[in-house]
């Protein structure tokens, strides 16, 4: 493994508990142990972490709070600017942090900082872009009022995505998992996340192996989805279900120029060879990070594409923040 990356450099890690993964073998408990390999490889390779997760048992952020304390236990981190390792973005407009988040971030001492998604439209936030800001009509609220698109489910989605772009950059995005039905947005929740990385240009990693939104997504890339697919004959979760109540906020739909009725042309016209360009694998490797289920190839294929990525330049390293 080479020397980290620079440690203002982002990995949003976006995972979630698939259907398809319990065919596989991995229930609750197995699926969070992948979680915690992965957010510790990635901190270990220097990384900053950024997560869009509410908080609930036995849910992706108890097993990253877990990890923080005990990170922050064994003295593993050196924190000499004093910002976070990892941040979590609740998807709350003006509620108070739930009890879990705050234990987290006591136990954490630091390592772990969680903010609600309404504060990041206060006027002295200083974690995103005035242009974050405009997108999302900060200028036309009332100062004792909550945005009003954050009361609709599917434009308080978008909202924690693009927060979570805006301020993961310069950054990677990797993507595991994730249900495909049941979920409040327009789309299921990755692949609204892994559309927002590619509007961004940013390195996006499609861990598709394990099934869920992941290998539907992957399947858009793919020359071969159907290897992708065991019970399934096409990603048609990825279409916008009609019956689904459209988002109120029809003009942030605009500004983000966010498809309505179908993900998946959007994707394929991306294609394999731009995703190719922005992680650094080749067309070949992505086909084989979109297949495999051994952690330990994954793994591989990503320090492939950070080492890639460095070698031109797109992530910059430097000494050891550990």
């Amino acid at each position: 493994m080479r020397n980290p990356v620079h440690p203002q450099t982002w990995a949003s890690l976006s995972v979630s508990e698939c259907e398809s993964a319990e065919a596989l073998g991995l229930d609750t408990v197995a699926f969070n142990n992948l979680i915690y390999r992965f957010s510790e490889f990635l901190l270990n390779r220097g990384f900053r972490m950024i997560f869009g997760h509410d908080w609930r048992a036995d849910g992706v952020m108890e097993i990253v709070a877990k990890l923080a304390e005990t990170r922050t236990s064994n003295f593993q981190e050196k924190l000499e600017d004093g910002l976070p390792r990892m941040l979590n973005i609740v998807p709350q407009a003006a509620e108070g942090l739930s009890e879990r988040s705050v234990r987290a971030m006591e136990g954490g001492r630091g390592l772990l900082e969680v903010v609600s998604l309404y504060s990041l439209w206060s006027d002295n936030s200083n974690k995103v872009s005035p242009r974050f800001r405009n997108l999302l009509g900060r200028g036309e609220l009332e100062e004792t009022t909550s945005p009003t698109m954050l009361t609709d489910p599917v434009s308080r989605n978008w909202a924690l995505r693009l927060a979570l772009t805006e301020i993961g950059q310069p950054g990677i995005r990797v993507c595991l998992g994730g249900k495909t039905q049941g979920y409040s947005g327009a789309y299921a929740g990755i692949a609204e996340e892994a559309f927002f990385a590619c509007k961004a240009n940013l390195p996006l990693y499609l861990v598709a192996g394990f099934g869920g939104t992941t290998a539907e997504v992957a399947a858009c890339f793919s020359n071969h989805p159907e290897q992708l697919f065991r019970s399934r004959n096409s990603p048609a979760s990825l279409k916008f279900d009609a019956g689904r109540k459209k988002p109120e906020n029809t003009t942030l739909a605009k500004k983000l120029k966010m498809p309505l009725d179908d993900l998946i042309p959007w994707f394929k016209n991306y294609s394999i060879k731009m995703l190719s360009k922005n992680n650094g694998l080749s067309p070949k490797d992505n086909e084989k990070l979109f297949k495999t289920t051994d952690v330990e190839v994954v793994l591989h294929l990503l320090e492939k594409g950070f080492g890639s990525l460095e070698d031109s330049g797109k992530l910059r390293t430097i000494v050891t923040v550990r």
